[in-house]
């Protein structure tokens, strides 16, 4: 009985432990460029196309963390995904190092960030990077830019625009990703 029990675990523990599968890509010159887990192993080719390549990673479930690096050596980005679905705190970084975004899937809230540090854009982030409810854009002097609403990644309701000065000098009503005026 115990070795059954032991078998049985052992087995188990194997199948969990095999059944991710860890993929990593370089830039030409050796340095990382992905890495992440997949729920299982996908197996592409040294002479598979882009498109045979983009096809077979279409199909693969993220989980765990996944890593971007610019060419540079700099860190681009850090995700994570729970069997598929974006999820945690996802940030990512320009070339200069500097933050880009900043994305908490637990609250909803998403900042953007020009590359010289100031905020771009601001609002609530839904898993598969879909916007919804209030966002605010600002020019790159820090002004307001637009501001306005998202039903499920449509533009939804009163959209205001203002100039470099933080002056509104328009106004567009949207339903459901429809310009209605």
């Amino acid at each position: 009985m115990k070795k059954t029990i032991l078998s049985l675990a052992f087995a188990l523990c194997a199948l969990f432990a095999f059944g991710q599968y860890t993929y990593t890509e370089n830039w030409p010159d050796g340095k990382k460029k992905l890495e992440g887990q997949y729920q299982s192993a996908v197996e592409i080719l040294s002479t598979d196309t882009k498109e045979q390549k983009a096809q077979k990673m279409s199909t693969a479930i993220r989980i765990g963390k996944w890593q971007h690096w610019h060419q540079n050596g700099q860190l681009a980005s850090v995700e994570y995904y729970n069997n598929g679905v974006m999820t945690g705190h996802w940030q990512s970084w320009y070339e200069n190092g500097s933050v880009e975004s900043d994305i908490d899937f637990s609250t909803g809230k998403a900042v953007y960030y020009y590359s010289d540090g100031k905020k771009h854009s601001e609002g609530k982030m839904k898993a598969g990077m879909i916007q919804d409810g209030f966002w605010v854009a600002y020019h790159s002097n820090g002004n307001k830019n637009t501001e306005g609403s998202y039903t499920n990644g449509q533009k939804n309701g009163e959209w205001k625009f203002y100039d470099e000065k933080g002056n509104h000098y328009f106004t567009e009503k949207w339903n459901n990703g429809v310009k209605a005026n």
